[in-house]
């Protein structure tokens, strides 16, 4: 109201400059007096806004329809320059109207307007902390994605790390199929010559036990040869001494001995012979005996 109130005075003070120089007589001052006296605003509806001020003037400009009534102290071009003035401050106040319709359709537009701007300038701050917050969201993601490629770049290295300790290990591990292969190999060879070791050690325990039974009985049989050639020995002299005896005797006995001689020889050769025989295989006994004792103490 204090707005349309503002207005309605600047009209009025403009309508007042305007026909302030036109009103020569002192009747002219009665339009002006109208005037103020219907530049007021009263409080109307939106549809029905001004009908009391309508009012009034068709009621004024009824007083002033009689000529009796008009022509108070008044001529006739007064009069109608009175009606003219009336005229225009009733087009004034139309104007006025709509002026303050489109005033008033202004602060509405502009209520919306501002109600509008309110909200876009809450949506404009929801959509600056939205825009905030996905700053800050993203800030956070750069920062986990940062951490996340040097845990990338750890577990890389770690794994290139692992990778050649595995290359290492299969390394390792097909030096030890080697070597395990070679170690069994060489065990299969000395469970093979253990084999046969114990095999040898079992001939030469055999061998062992029977070696004195070989062994006496070639003392036995030396013995006996010796205990033979002793008594060839013995036949030998005797035939030589009786040899020696028949050649004093007689010849033909002489020729006798001859045929007897040789043949005592080849017994007696043939007796030695054996005898060297007996003696070589003993000592080839005893000396086998021997290496068998020292190989069964180096087992």
């Amino acid at each position: 109201m204090a707005e349309r109130a503002s207005a309605a005075a600047l009209i009025g003070s403009a309508c007042f400059s305007t026909y302030f120089n036109q009103a020569s007589s002192p009747g002219a001052y009665s339009p002006i007096i109208i005037f103020l006296s219907t530049s007021q605003p009263t409080e109307t509806t939106k549809n029905g806004r001004h009908q009391e001020e309508d009012a009034g003037y068709e009621d004024r400009e009824g007083q002033c329809s009689g000529p009796s009534r008009c022509r108070r102290g008044e001529s006739a071009p007064d009069h109608r320059k009175m009606e003219r003035v009336e005229e225009e401050l009733r087009d004034t106040q139309k104007k006025m109207m709509q002026t303050e319709n489109d005033l008033d359709k202004a602060q509405e537009d502009l209520a919306a307007a501002n109600v509008k701007l309110e909200e876009k300038e809450k949506a404009l701050q929801e959509a600056e902390a939205e825009v905030a917050s996905l700053n800050r969201r993203t800030t956070l993601i750069d920062e986990e994605l940062e951490r996340a490629e040097e845990r990338l770049k750890i577990a890389t290295e770690k794994m290139e790390e692992a990778s050649a300790n595995c290359d290492e290990s299969e390394r390792v591990r097909k030096v030890m199929e080697n070597r395990s292969f070679q170690d069994e190999e060489r065990a299969n060879q000395i469970e093979q010559e253990l084999k046969e070791s114990q095999n040898l050690a079992e001939e030469l325990t055999e061998n062992t036990t029977r070696l004195p039974e070989r062994a006496e009985a070639g003392e036995n049989k030396i013995v006996e040869l010796e205990e033979e050639l002793r008594v060839v020995g013995n036949n030998l002299k005797s035939l030589e001494v009786s040899e020696e005896k028949a050649l004093h005797e007689r010849m033909p006995m002489k020729s006798r001995s001859a045929l007897c001689l040789p043949d005592s020889r080849r017994l007696r050769l043939a007796l030695e012979d054996e005898l060297v025989h007996e003696k070589e295989r003993y000592k080839n006994i005893s000396e086998e005996l021997d290496q068998t004792f020292q190989e069964l103490s180096g087992y």
